[in-house]
């Protein structure tokens, strides 16, 4: 168990200076940023106190934050009165409601540590986002920059309520360091569950619980209309359940446009879109295109996408047009969904809703098949049984030795093809579905065609 202030605060801390009656009531918010404000403040008169460091070698500073008829107005400023305290929320959590444990990951401003919160009363095992305070004044724009980020993942996915989506618990901001509470996931990120089940992940998993699991996580974020702007199997926790969770909101925006400023333009190229390469312009589209890459990765165990390629190479590849050729092994059905998923032109392209739809499509073929074949078998068997009811009415008491074994084959027999159906169903409906979207073009392009002779 470690204690959740580092060292070197423990002995001289940025607060000290501060009124210690201001930072123990319930009103005091600690490093809350200024966007949190608008839903915390909803009235004429709600305040609360936060703190900020103007200059990195500046003590803090307390700020009273309050909501103001005309904020352009500097008599309304003045003349505003402090009519109601706003507590701290829910998912603000105090550090010392917060146990930190084993290391998970380290970068070089922050890191992740398994840990408990407290939650409702109760210890809950979570994951915690730690922000390192950085003294180095060659790295402290740098560090300050990966802390808005941090908070900015924390606020959009503060409304999310979904099996597919990581849940967060929320955020300890009232001294440093400043930490992120999410749900805690055992199992990995899907790339490194991949790597170490490398073909041991069977078909319909790889179908109903990564691909499909994946596809209904994003089309819940977007109809949040929020841009993820990294999807990767890197980016998808997958828990010892066999359920993916999105995950690491560090690069996503809100709406359902987004340009990149000229500053950082750091991508990560092979999920990025050809558009984007061009534009660094990102719409739910863009997403689309990266989950064409996540699938790959699925139905590849985890294979890195373009390996071996340089930069250089994988732009030029993506721009012309050229893809990633189909994974050993990957059926039909599902090679032709990464194919709509990342056509170049970004309005060819199925949006999220529609790579669910035909993900279940495929599933719901599959078991319809299944069902159908299995119904048969028991139908066949009842019939055997029938029969040797009636030749061995003789002998009512002792069902004949051919009986038993006749059924017992058959019951083998069964299940050898329930085994052999249930491991190739989805290859043997690929050809089918393929066919009747063909006929389905053909159709459209007929009545197109007769429309225009009219």
């Amino acid at each position: 168990m470690t204690n959740t202030q580092p060292e070197e605060e423990s002995k001289s801390s940025i607060l000290d200076d501060l009124p210690k009656k201001v930072l123990d009531e319930s009103y005091y918010h600690g490093f809350l940023p200024r966007e949190d404000l608008p839903c915390l403040l909803e009235q004429v008169g709600d305040f609360i106190i936060r703190i900020t460091q103007l200059k990195p070698r500046d003590p803090c500073e307390l700020i009273l934050s309050l909501r103001v008829s005309d904020q352009n107005s500097p008599s309304a400023i003045k003349t505003s009165q402090l009519i109601r305290p706003i507590a701290r929320q829910s998912w603000e959590f105090l550090h010392e409601n917060i146990i930190l444990k084993d290391m998970l990951g380290e970068g070089q401003f922050g890191e992740v540590r398994a840990g408990e919160a407290v939650i409702d009363g109760k210890k809950v095992p979570v994951a915690v986002k730690i922000a390192k305070t950085i003294k180095d004044k060659k790295n402290i724009q740098q560090a300050k920059e990966k802390i808005k980020e941090m908070m900015h993942e924390a606020r959009l996915m503060r409304y999310f309520d979904h099996e597919n989506v990581v849940k967060i618990h929320g955020v300890a901001v009232c001294r440093e360091p400043l930490m992120i509470i999410i749900e805690m996931v055992n199992g990995g990120c899907l790339s490194d569950v991949l790597g170490s089940r490398k073909g041991n992940v069977d078909e319909d998993e790889k179908i109903e619980n990564m691909s499909l699991g994946s596809a209904r996580g994003l089309e819940y974020i977007h109809a949040q209309r929020i841009i993820h702007r990294d999807i990767a199997a890197r980016n998808v926790l997958y828990t010892e359940n066999r359920v993916a969770k999105i995950s690491d909101f560090g690069m996503s925006r809100h709406g359902n446009f987004y340009e990149m400023s000229r500053g950082n333009r750091k991508v990560p190229l092979k999920w990025t879109a050809p558009e984007s390469m061009v534009t660094y312009q990102y719409t739910p589209k863009t997403d689309v295109f990266s989950f064409s890459i996540l699938l790959w990765e699925i139905f590849s165990d985890g294979e890195e996408p373009y390996k071996g390629m340089t930069s250089i190479e994988v732009k030029r590849m993506i721009s012309c047009g050229e893809r990633l050729k189909k994974p050993e092994g990957c059926p039909d059905v599902m090679f032709q969904i990464m194919g709509k998923c990342w056509e170049q032109n970004p309005d060819n392209r199925y949006s999220m809703s529609e790579v669910v739809k035909q993900i279940e499509d495929i599933i719901e073929h599959a078991y319809s098949e299944e069902s159908e074949t299995h119904s048969r078998l028991i139908s066949d068997t009842h019939s055997a049984e029938k029969i040797s009811s009636k030749d061995d009415a003789d002998d009512l008491n002792e069902p004949s030795r051919s009986f038993i074994s006749q059924t017992k084959r058959k019951r083998r027999k069964h299940h050898r093809r329930k085994k052999r159906h249930k491991k190739s169903r989805i290859h043997k409906k690929s050809a089918e579905i393929i066919n009747e979207r063909k006929k389905a073009k053909s159709r459209h392009r007929h009545m197109k065609s007769s429309h225009n002779v009219l």
